[in-house]
């Protein structure tokens, strides 16, 4: 199944997770596309200043891949800068928020599965 980029779900959301700002959410594939388990599959668009709130993941495992930009990474009481390539992977409890302290759209690939 081929789904090109302009027929993609686009969202808007406002403080995402309790963060600041309104990141937009591209969705890769339908939701009911997706595979038993997989609860997001998108690009998450920060603008400068915006963040995904602080929470965590204790029964579900999130994997995140920094497509563009830069920001920083509060992972369990720790702070991380973030750039092109990066990844994180919050899981088992473990609670992490995305801040993009950047002066351009900090872009991520986000999936997020049981």
């Amino acid at each position: 199944m081929l789904i090109h980029r302009n027929a993609l779900i686009l969202e808007q959301r406002e403080k995402m997770r309790g963060g600041e700002g309104t990141a937009k959410v591209t969705h890769f594939a339908p939701y009911e596309t997706l595979r038993k388990g997989i609860k997001l599959f998108a690009e998450i668009t920060l603008p400068p200043g915006a963040s995904v709130g602080r929470h965590k993941h204790e029964t579900d495992i999130e994997y995140v891949t920094v497509v563009s930009g830069s920001g920083t990474l509060k992972e369990n009481g720790k702070e991380y800068p973030l750039k092109v390539g990066d990844s994180n992977i919050a899981g088992n409890g473990s609670e992490h928020e995305i801040i993009n302290s950047g002066a351009r759209n900090l872009v991520v690939h986000s999936l997020v599965m049981e």
